[in-house]
């Protein structure tokens, strides 16, 4: 099993980068053993962080686009930041609030 560990990697902060739509697609076993700190801002086609396993056990705080936001799986948490960032609320002819992707 094809494994990358980042030992002494504290903070990773992924900014202004537009084409970015993953960490890594391939299935690699990512272990960050320090960090605890993760930043993703301004990447608006990131899907998910990696196609294969994630391990950081010191991650307490990970920040997509200013909000500090962990659903406690972080392929998880990117995909709902997504998709949040990706729809927009508009309001339909009855007065209701509806959410459309944009494409």
């Amino acid at each position: 099993k094809d494994e990358i560990i980042f030992p002494k990697l504290e903070y990773l902060n992924l900014h202004r980068l537009q084409s970015l739509t993953t960490f890594c697609s391939a299935n690699y076993t990512f272990k960050f053993l320090s960090l605890w700190r993760l930043s993703v801002s301004a990447c608006p086609k990131m899907k998910i962080f990696c196609g294969g396993v994630f391990s950081a056990p010191r991650l307490k705080e990970v920040w997509l686009n200013g909000q500090n936001f962990w659903d406690g799986d972080l392929n998880t948490t990117i995909q709902l930041s997504y998709y949040k960032t990706n729809a927009q609320s508009s309001t339909d002819d009855s007065g209701q609030s509806s959410m459309h992707h944009k494409e």
